[in-house]
């Protein structure tokens, strides 16, 4: 579900256990902009809840090296997605 933040709403909040997990999708390329963004929301989750394993998934059709760079560089994942085309 989605979850409220001061840095904006987190896309999808989802919990397996006690680990919390982040995910922030792009219809486009994703971009550094957009890897920052999730740690924006990674680091507003740290401070308003007691959840201490978070894991953060960057969701977008591709990914430019840059961001790849930075997402690896915080330990955060991308998740290749594809979207059908609207009728």
């Amino acid at each position: 579900r989605e979850y409220k933040t001061d840095n904006g709403p987190i896309d999808l909040f989802a919990f397996s256990l006690n680990r919390g997990h982040l995910i922030e999708v792009k219809r486009r390329k994703a971009t550094v902009t957009d890897g920052t963004q999730l740690n924006k929301y990674h680091e507003a989750i740290k401070a308003e809840t007691s959840l201490t394993d978070l894991c953060c998934y960057l969701a977008a059709p591709a990914i430019g090296k840059n961001a790849q760079r930075y997402l690896d560089e915080k330990g955060y994942k991308f998740i290749e997605v594809t979207w059908d085309e609207e009728p």
